[in-house]
């Protein structure tokens, strides 16, 4: 099995009125852990992008200081997960995310929560 070009594969993104993205992801085979379910590595993974595109969306730039998972349940591979993930000032140069994962029947697979940090200087910007 060839390596992905990418961690994480390409994502589309829906965001509401509300500010809150919604992504659906399946992971095949390359993102197994525990025989038949995603590692929960890679869980980790999708949750610290996608709470880091929602931050992005309230700053330029800003980098993961913290991130917090709780696994619920295991995702099966070849699953929809659905995360749905805010953002939103905490202040100063601190923003906050929080996530969750179902399945598609609705059950809570897992939940994330974060803190982004605003650097002082951006370099070349």
């Amino acid at each position: 099995m060839s390596a992905p070009e990418r961690l994480i594969p390409p994502l589309e993104r829906r965001w509401d009125e509300e500010g809150v993205l919604h992504v659906d992801v399946v992971l095949g085979a390359f993102y197994e852990g525990p025989p038949g379910h995603v590692h929960g590595g890679a869980t980790s993974a999708v949750f610290d992008q996608l709470l880091g595109d929602a931050v992005h969306r309230l700053e330029r730039i800003a980098y993961t200081g913290h991130l917090e998972i709780d696994y619920r349940r295991p995702w099966p591979l070849g699953v929809v997960g659905s995360f749905r993930v805010l953002a939103e000032h905490a202040g100063g140069r601190k923003l906050t995310a929080s996530g969750e994962l179902r399945d598609p029947d609705g059950r809570l697979m897992a939940t994330a929560r974060g803190l982004w940090v605003v650097p002082r200087v951006v370099l070349g910007g």
